[in-house]
């Protein structure tokens, strides 16, 4: 409840910003908290959650732009330990692999708003300029509809 309170106190300081700037750019989506309380909660903890966030999230903009970035499970996994962030240290595999799982089920789905989807398979944004404005440049246009990028489709500059 704590995390789903936080975005939403986000998306309300969103609604009240300055209306003459041409982005806001968010690192979730108010539908990602479902993915981690399904994972954590009881079900009477998930039901309550539920009733919460769809109290919520009529007052919750929908965004311009959706960015999907994914990646398999073993690059995720070897992404983490070269950051060395202490809260991805030991990060359980099956873990990720089930979150892995629903991301790609909510996106295959997600229809709300233009959704650009991203292999980062052969892609590090950490290390590629070239490919971090190649996906700036995409983003720019302001896509209106559905896009794939990379493995399975037009890749990015690697």
């Amino acid at each position: 409840m704590f995390f789903l309170l936080s975005r939403f106190r986000q998306q309300e300081a969103f609604a009240q910003a300055d209306i003459f700037s041409p982005y806001v750019v968010s690192d979730y989506l108010l539908f990602k908290s479902f993915l981690f309380a399904r994972q954590t909660l009881t079900r009477h903890e998930f039901t309550l959650f539920e009733g919460m966030s769809r109290i919520l999230s009529r007052q919750v903009p929908t965004p311009d732009l959706v960015i999907y970035l994914h990646a398999p499970e073993d690059i995720l996994l070897e992404r983490f330990e070269r950051r060395g962030q202490p809260y991805e240290a030991n990060m359980d595999p099956t873990h990720i692999a089930d979150l892995s799982r629903a991301y790609e089920d909510l996106f295959e789905r997600y229809d709300d708003s233009p959704l650009v989807s991203v292999d980062t398979t052969d892609l590090d944004f950490a290390t590629s300029d070239a490919a971090v404005e190649q996906l700036a440049a995409i983003l720019h246009e302001r896509p209106a509809r559905r896009i794939r990028l990379g493995a399975k489709a037009p890749a990015l500059l690697v």
